[in-house]
């Protein structure tokens, strides 16, 4: 019996949420479209775009492929994102300010 992933989605999954999130919008597709293309159910797509489920090896490849993309290109995209948060020491991706975005009051 196959075994779930445990836990939360860590910073690499998170990655691959956005660059997949980011790609969809690129190419206008919809995650109902993304889960046609993979095989998997909307909410399947759903519940990893919402980083409520960890994206299993199979779903890069799988993702990767109905995006028109190399799943090695996804995953250095993916890592650098990683890499980034990591070196912010960003505490969570979906919730941080990005530097640029913080503004200096003065009092």
């Amino acid at each position: 019996m196959a075994q779930k992933p445990s836990g939360p989605p860590g910073l690499l999954s998170r990655g691959l949420t956005s660059e997949i999130k980011a790609e969809l919008g690129r190419q206008s597709l919809s995650q109902t479209e993304l889960g046609r293309r993979i095989g998997k159910s909307k909410g399947y797509v759903s519940q990893r775009l919402l980083n409520d489920a960890q994206w299993l090896t199979n779903d890069i490849e799988d993702v990767a492929e109905a995006l028109n993309m190399d799943a090695s290109e996804l995953l250095d995209k993916a890592l650098s994102l990683r890499s980034r948060w990591m070196e912010e020491a960003l505490p969570d991706p979906d919730y941080a300010v990005p530097p640029e975005h913080i503004v200096k009051v003065s009092g």
